[in-house]
């Protein structure tokens, strides 16, 4: 028998030739759709959700991830905040997002989901956890029990679609999207997460079957549930849709599409049909929240168009996110809420040098803060943030050996791009203007309520 031994090199660039056969084989056939919240609040929004698959795939093979119902992240986080305050609601307010899903499946009739379990079964480990002591860091409780959303709703739509004649099967996202053990935010191994992806998915989307995952969340190396960060769901559909080199992705939320403003606050809101990749980004940097932060890179590295439409008028064209470089933009204005300004003063009254500045991010990065906002003066540093209540707490401890500390709280961020004088006047409007920076594109203004 004749033995060949390959040498890294050789092997290395084996892999490589059987990657790019595996990307080739499955380009350009197959679709990502990601569903938001609000799209799979009730058993009517499942429904309708069933009716827009029907339409939009029933010739590909594709991948559908689905966010956690809509109100149910939030209702997973107050069970978090209870566990940690010890007072007792914490076992209630799970049982009622336990009944809640349970409702659910029996109004769409899914007996089989109910018979064998799955829906209560989720719940046994967040069971588990708050029946405990607390021993474990917040942000790591925390993913184990939130990220219950995203499982309980993946499973809903997926035994509805097969009760719908739809051959799908459902895929545990714990299973193929990697991270590292940053939790609330992880970090995705793509090497592994590719492969992962490519053994578990390749298979079914050969078979020409529809594959159904949860968004926003993950595992660990060590394989501990942990979340994407908040709104996470768009990054695993970009995820996905990059490692098969997908068609589109394509996002159903309850807006016509990406919008100048939020329609809630500003009346002269627009859609914007088309966005150019870049465009998107300093969107989302600043707080964009119709797509996740993360989502728009892959997309772009790959030249695959994002599609953001409604899922309550799907015929309607909604925005699409590709290359447009030469694009020209109307007015556009994000608004972060619940901001938090702290001013910082040395304690000595020197100067705020740049070992200051390091000293700051340094303790911004360890405790998850994100710095949305800076104005760095003589003798004051400001930063805008916005986090969970206890990392701000762990945060202002630290910077309180170095600094004197003035907080405010409950502080709207405005960002405008493409500004307008006229537009940041109206604005502003007599309310108090704490920070106001620009540059040529990008107006900031952090304003009291």
């Amino acid at each position: 028998m004749l033995h060949i031994k390959l040498d890294k090199p050789v092997t290395y660039l084996v892999e490589t030739v059987l990657d790019f056969i595996f990307v080739v084989f499955h380009c350009n056939y197959m679709k990502v759709f990601k569903f938001g919240g609000a799209s799979v609040k009730d058993a009517e929004a499942i429904r309708n959700l069933g009716k827009i698959l029907q339409l939009a795939s029933i010739d590909k093979p594709s991948i559908v991830v689905v966010s956690a119902m809509g109100k149910t992240t939030n209702a997973l986080e107050e069970v978090v905040d209870d566990f940690y305050s010890g007072n007792g609601a914490a076992s209630t307010k799970l049982k009622s997002i336990r009944d809640q899903h349970l409702s659910i499946a029996k109004s769409l009739q899914l007996n089989e989901l109910l018979d064998n379990g799955i829906l209560s079964d989720t719940f046994v480990e967040a069971e588990w956890l708050i029946e405990d002591e607390i021993e474990d860091p917040y942000d790591y409780i925390y993913d184990q029990i939130v990220a219950i959303g995203e499982l309980l709703s993946s499973r809903l739509v997926h035994a509805y679609l097969k009760s719908l004649g739809i051959e799908a099967t459902w895929i545990d996202a714990r299973d193929i999207i990697k991270t590292d053990d940053v939790y609330r935010s992880g970090n995705i191994n793509w090497q592994r997460t590719s492969q992962k992806v490519s053994d578990r998915l390749g298979p079914m989307l050969d078979k020409g079957k529809m594959v159904i995952t949860a968004g926003f969340i993950g595992s660990t190396l060590e394989n501990n549930t942990i979340t994407l960060g908040r709104e996470g769901s768009d990054f695993t559909g970009a995820i996905l849709a990059a490692i098969f080199k997908a068609d589109a992705l394509t996002v159903w939320k309850d807006v016509p599409g990406i919008m100048t403003a939020d329609p809630h606050r500003f009346a002269d809101a627009e859609l914007l049909p088309e966005i150019d990749y870049l465009e998107a980004i300093e969107m989302t940097f600043y707080g964009a929240k119709v797509i996740h932060p993360k989502t728009i890179k892959p997309l772009m590295d790959n030249q695959i168009p994002l599609y953001v439409k409604s899922f309550k008028r799907p015929e309607l064209a909604g925005t699409v996110v590709n290359a447009f470089p030469d694009l020209k933009y109307p007015t556009i204005r994000v608004v972060l809420e619940h901001q938090t300004l702290l001013q910082l003063k040395t304690l000595d009254s020197t100067f705020i040098f740049e070992d200051h500045l390091s000293a700051v991010f340094e303790q911004a990065t360890r405790h998850k803060i994100r710095i949305q906002m800076l104005e760095n003066l003589a003798l004051n540093l400001s930063l805008v943030i916005q986090a969970a209540g206890e990392h701000i707490r762990e945060f202002r401890d630290e910077l309180g050996k170095e600094f004197e500390i003035r907080q405010i709280d409950d502080l709207e961020l405005y960002t405008i791009r493409h500004y307008h004088p006229n537009t940041v006047a109206e604005i502003k409007n007599g309310r108090t203007v704490y920070i106001e920076e620009y540059n040529a594109t990008t107006a900031q203004l952090l304003l009291g309520k």
